[in-house]
């Protein structure tokens, strides 16, 4: 499940909506700004995993914290319990506000959106990425548990995707948020080597003076 998706269409855009008129900007912002700070939050998440106990603090929060309501009712984004939720969220993602901050700042730069009305977007947004997770992982397995041991200094998301239940789910969720590695350009090709008909093109032209 690609997870920019499923919020960008949550209760057909109404949850985009929701965002936009809770921050006084338009749909299509809305979702810019999402598609813009989500991979932010889903990198803050992979660090937590990465931690010892991490990725069990956050099995036990997604079962415990009904953050599914923030996409089966997106109107719930908007009560002060959630943006409270959602800065909680943010605080186990990114760490502090300064990083939220640059979170922001960053968005700002690449959707024009002004960066303090982004920076009001993020508990919303935070919310939104744990309603998201929630909601699929409860339809694919929740209890289960991983079953590969999350190597140290390597990508704790090469173990998840490669388990069951819903280390697998999150797994892939996150991955689709990740910013994509660009690929290797190619070196151009060596220079041609001439071959005999080269010579002989060119022995042929200078006869010809």
């Amino acid at each position: 499940m690609d997870l920019i998706k499923m919020l960008i269409e949550a209760q057909g855009g109404g949850l985009l909506k929701q965002v936009a008129d809770r921050c006084g900007v338009d749909e299509r912002q809305a979702g810019a700004a999402v598609q813009s700070m989500l991979p932010s939050l889903a990198e803050g998440m992979k660090g937590n995993i990465a931690k010892q106990g991490g990725l069990e603090d956050l099995l036990n929060a997604v079962k415990s914290g009904n953050h599914s309501r923030y996409i089966d009712n997106p109107s719930e984004l908007a009560s002060p319990g959630s943006i409270e939720d959602g800065n909680g969220i943010l605080g186990h993602l990114l760490g502090s506000k300064d990083r939220s901050r640059q979170v922001a700042a960053q968005a700002a730069q690449q959707t024009g959106i002004d960066p303090s009305i982004l920076k009001s977007m993020l508990p919303m947004i935070a919310a939104a990425m744990m309603g998201g997770i929630s909601k699929t992982a409860s339809t694919g397995g929740l209890g289960q548990q991983p079953d590969a041991p999350i190597p140290s200094g390597g990508n704790p998301l090469d173990a998840i995707t490669g388990g069951g239940g819903f280390g697998a789910i999150l797994g892939k969720m996150l991955e689709s948020s990740l910013p994509q590695a660009q690929p290797t350009p190619q070196a151009p090709p060596p220079p041609r080597k001439s071959g005999m008909m080269d010579i002989l093109g060119k022995l042929f032209k200078r006869n010809k003076r």
